[in-house]
């Protein structure tokens, strides 16, 4: 087997894919900090909440808002840049089915000691009580599961799959799933600290299943499952 040399590896990327690079590393960076700035619940509350308010929850609302901002800046603005800025496939970058039976093996096998772990943590009252519980119930849960979902559909459309997907073809696959985790963890700041670190392990756990699947699903799958479980059994622990 050849061995694994990552100058030559760099030195191969060719101007294009070097210049591509760029674009995605530079996009990704603002539309990161754009995110933490305009994509905020304090955002909301300081300049939206007066404009737009649902079920009279200003809280709920927030969440709302928190969750398309980024299906909007983290994904649906990605996707115009590889469409129209880098005329490229967006086969190229993880957004599509990819082989279909890795994907559904990984979810057999990640996705019952996830659940198992997601439920473990709600047992413990002071690490619940770091996570915002959604108040309302029947459609109003509906919708806040409908946008949370949609969260995470724009979270691993910008990490797994443009900028991972992105950068690869320059930087090598290992550096690439590395950069990724590196910008994702970097937005947990502020979480528990258990959060932060597992985010690194996962992140690097669903970067390689993108490049062994040659798709994000499974990643965005296990990512929605474990964070709409979680949300789950602590609105059915309410009182």
């Amino acid at each position: 087997m050849k061995a694994f040399d990552l100058r030559t590896e760099l030195a191969s990327a060719t101007a294009g894919e070097q210049r591509k690079a760029t674009v995605v590393l530079l996009s990704s960076t603002v539309l990161m900090l754009l995110w933490q700035c305009v994509g905020s619940m304090k955002f909301y509350h300081d300049f939206v909440k007066p404009h737009w308010l649902v079920y009279g929850d200003p809280d709920f609302t927030a969440a709302l808002y928190f969750f398309l901002t980024a299906f909007v800046l983290l994904g649906g603005v990605p996707l115009l840049i590889i469409k129209w800025g880098l005329r490229g496939r967006f086969a190229d970058y993880g957004l599509a089915w990819g082989n279909g039976w890795q994907t559904l093996l990984s979810l057999a096998i990640l996705a019952p000691p996830m659940l198992l772990m997601i439920y473990a943590m709600t047992r413990f009252p002071e690490l619940a009580a770091s996570y915002s519980i959604n108040p309302q119930r029947g459609l109003g849960f509906g919708l806040h599961a409908l946008g949370f979902a949609l969260f995470y559909v724009g979270w691993e459309i910008h990490f797994r799959g443009f900028l991972q997907f992105g950068i690869a073809p320059a930087m090598g696959r290992s550096n690439a799933i590395l950069v990724g985790v590196m910008a994702s963890s970097l937005m947990h700041i502020g979480r528990p600290a258990g959060d932060m670190f597992g985010g690194i392990l996962a992140g690097l756990l669903w970067g390689v299943l993108a490049f062994q699947t040659r798709s994000i699903l499974s990643g965005m799958l296990q990512h929605a499952m474990m964070g709409l479980s979680l949300d789950f059994w602590l609105w059915l622990q309410q009182p």
